[in-house]
């Protein structure tokens, strides 16, 4: 695999680009190439006229444009002693006849020499190849040359996922895995600068590594190295006093609502920013929001500021959220966190509060270091590392957490607040897929004799349970804990529990047994919100996996008008569940409108806040032909940390995405992509519905890719084994696939 420094980043997957260059020298004037800092002009600049040299043409380079010892290419340092050296070809020569001259950074020649250079080209009598920075004003004789269209201006945009995948490849010898190449993506936006600098300095520290022909690299965990660092502060000089101000401001605090920038005194800085491609602007509804436009550079600012200047800023970005009303749930989190972060510790229920509020987002990293700071007495209790700091190691939630829960019981005062965070504590972990670590930290505070808010203790109790039975595969253990809780509180005030239930025989694959147990339950009194919030969504996803969609969808209608009291994940999972149903009895635009009522839980980071309803909303965009969007929205649920919830597994949205490749054409991607879901597999076992899902997306890419009789056999294996649990839509849907790849 290749390692090598000289490698050529920026010209792999840049073929388009090269050959529009070409045609523009040979039949025309040349091309000017215009695009934002570190997106690749310079060496694709280069490139184009190492090749030209190479076919013959008489090629002079500006201020080291595209020259090195080893070609035939001249090299000046201004354009003015070039064009006194140059001898330019005959008015009525062709266009090979004519010397080719180069400017990198064209935007900074003077309006003299730049209107000399457009007579030379618009006589006939040179061709040029420029380049200039996007946001930086062109002199008068370059902006002539393509607005007469004597050179043709070509845009050199940032890499799309498919080309930087296509660069890592050519650069690593080997397949990048999803999840990683999102992180990348996510940390430069396509920019091959900063793509380059960031591969090279996660090799050099260790964190990319291969593993079976698969590299995977976990983000950035720690400090970006100096090289990386001052890379990301080159498109960062020559700011003004307060660009500066408001860069710093949104390295601790992004995104930024206007508003708050406008009372900063900092709306023209704003606005000069983004002129530069430093800041992107966001907008949602009546909501206009800033971040940077690089991620990495957030990082480095950071990295870089001094701690009482991180300290205020934090606390003025929190003052303003707090005096224009912190409306919504994301404001009182973020005044939360910005305000620990800038060390003014919050009392412990606001801790839990935002926690809570963290918890529903999926913010799990965020959540788990709030529930540690409502852990803490005194500093020394745990170890608590920075908000945004490294994840803790698991050996915190062993012997140290069971010290602090043995202490709290002793101190009456403090054990009620701590208990309840550690409760909390066990579902994020839950989320974080760390299924161990919340067993421990549930049993010990379970088990602690402290007395906590009914709600709370039978929401813990539901937790621990379907971690036992989902993640630990402890299935009898699970149910015996169940049995003695509901036991213990009364069945008339188990509420959630009976949702338990209900779940555990769904994952267990006895799903007429949890209609059997759903129906009971909410057919022997009038069912309290607890209790039908829990059951109804279940036992509607039982019956559809059995093929009573239309069963399904009226057990949902008879909850309609209660529906909206229900907690969030109860209702997406409803509306989700309704989806489902809709489309399986061919009423796609019904479906839509239930997935609509999902996307209003959009937690603002492009994805609902519930797996399933994500899953369910790309089957309906495939369905419609719709594959390219599906395809964006699976890549980053991917990413995230929270593809693990039942009954999703970290494999279903990988060959969910690995058939959505397939039907867009992407066969090759398609097929790589399942190389990862089937090593997933290997590594974590699944439950008979998420098994199901991923050996249908599998034979539906085999299909795609022309192994026809591979995925006859798969699709028939399937359908044999979903007919046998009484899964009678998975069974249907794979009999149908297998006769369309037989006939064809």
């Amino acid at each position: 695999m290749s390692t090598s420094d000289s490698f050529d980043w920026p010209i792999t997957a840049r073929d388009t680009e090269l050959r529009t260059l070409r045609n523009a020298v040979q039949r025309r004037g040349g091309a000017l190439l215009v695009g934002p800092l570190g997106v690749g002009k310079s060496v694709l600049l280069a490139t184009a006229l190492r090749r030209a040299a190479d076919e013959g043409r008489t090629v002079l380079s500006v201020g080291g444009a595209g020259w090195s010892s080893g070609t035939r290419i001249r090299g000046f340092g201004t354009l003015t002693e070039c064009l006194e050296a140059v001898r330019p070809a005959a008015a009525d020569g062709t266009a090979a006849d004519r010397p080719l001259v180069a400017v990198d950074d064209v935007h900074l020649l003077d309006t003299a020499v730049s209107v000399r250079l457009h007579r030379l080209v618009a006589a006939g009598r040179l061709s040029v190849l420029a380049a200039a920075r996007q946001d930086a004003p062109t002199p008068t004789g370059i902006d002539k040359l393509w607005v007469e269209r004597l050179v043709e201006h070509v845009e050199v945009a940032p890499f799309d996922r498919t080309a930087m995948d296509t660069v890592l490849r050519a650069r690593l010898g080997g397949h990048t895995d999803t999840a990683t190449l999102e992180r990348l993506w996510a940390a430069t936006h396509g920019n091959a600068l900063m793509l380059r600098e960031l591969v090279e300095h996660a090799l050099e520290d260790g964190s990319l590594t291969c593993a079976d022909g698969t590299w995977r690299w976990p983000g950035l965990t720690r400090r970006p190295g100096k090289r990386l660092s001052d890379v990301i502060r080159v498109g960062l000089r020559d700011l003004s006093h307060e660009e500066h101000e408001l860069v710093q401001m949104l390295a601790v605090a992004e995104p930024l609502e206007a508003e708050i920038v406008a009372a900063a005194g900092l709306s023209r800085a704003a606005e000069a920013l983004d002129l530069r491609r430093i800041v992107t602007v966001e907008r949602s509804r009546s909501r206009v929001r800033l971040r940077l436009a690089v991620p990495l550079s957030r990082v480095v600012i950071a990295s870089r500021m001094s701690d009482l200047t991180a300290a205020r800023l934090r606390r003025e970005v929190a003052d303003s959220l707090e005096r224009t009303g912190a409306r919504r749930e994301d404001d009182i989190l973020r005044i939360v966190t910005l305000r620990t972060e800038a060390g003014l510790v919050p009392e412990r229920e606001q801790l839990l509060g935002a926690a809570r509020i963290a918890l529903r987002r999926r913010e799990f990293p965020l959540a788990e270091r709030l529930c540690l700071l409502a852990l803490q007495e005194e500093p020394s209790d745990l170890d608590t590392p920075a908000l945004h700091g490294p994840v803790p190691d698991s050996a915190l939630f062993g012997a140290d957490l069971r010290r602090l829960v043995t202490r709290v019981v002793r101190d009456p005062e403090q054990a009620v607040p701590r208990v309840r965070a550690a409760l909390l504590l066990g579902q994020v972990l839950v989320g974080r897929d760390r299924p161990a670590e919340a067993e421990t930290v549930l049993k010990a505070a379970l088990e602690s004799g402290v007395a906590v808010p009914l709600d709370e203790y039978v929401g813990a109790v539901h937790t621990r349970v379907t971690n036992l039975a989902w993640s630990l595969r402890r299935v009898q253990e699970a149910g015996e804990l169940l049995d003695h809780t509901v036991a213990e509180v009364g069945a008339d005030r188990a509420g959630l529990l009976h949702g338990t239930r209900v779940l555990i025989a769904v994952m267990s694959d006895r799903l007429q047994e949890a209609v059997a147990l759903g129906d009971t339950a909410l057919d022997a009194t009038a069912p309290e919100l607890p209790l039908a919030q829990s059951v109804v969504p279940t036992v509607a996803f039982a019956r559809s996996e059995l093929g009573d969609p239309a069963g399904a969808l009226n057990l949902l209608n008879r909850y309609r008008d209660v529906c909206d009291e229900w907690d969030t994940d109860a209702q997406l999972l409803a509306n989700s569940v309704s989806a489902r149903c809709s489309s399986l009895l061919g009423h796609l635009r019904s479906a839509a409108e239930a997935l609509d009522a999902v996307h209003r839980y959009d937690p603002g980071h492009g994805r609902p806040v519930l797996l399933q309803a994500l899953l369910d909303r790309c089957r309906l965009l495939r369905m419609l032909g719709q594959s390219e969007q599906a395809v964006a929205l699976l890549r980053g649920a991917i990413a995230s940390e929270a593809a693990h919830e039942y009954p999703v597994t970290s494999a279903w949205p990988l060959a969910q995405l690995a058939g959505a490749l397939a039907e867009s054409g992407n066969h090759s991607e398609a097929l790589r992509t399942l190389v990862e879901v089937r090593a997933l597999r290997g590594e974590v076992l699944g439950f008979p519905i998420s098994e199901d899902e991923i050996a249908y997306e599998s034979a539906l890419v085999l299909a795609y890719t022309g192994d026809h009789s591979s995925a006859a056999a798969q699709a028939v294996a399937l359908a044999e084994r979903a007919g046998a649990a009484g899964r009678t839509v998975r069974a249907t849907n794979a009999l149908l696939l297998a006769a369309r790849v037989t006939e064809g």
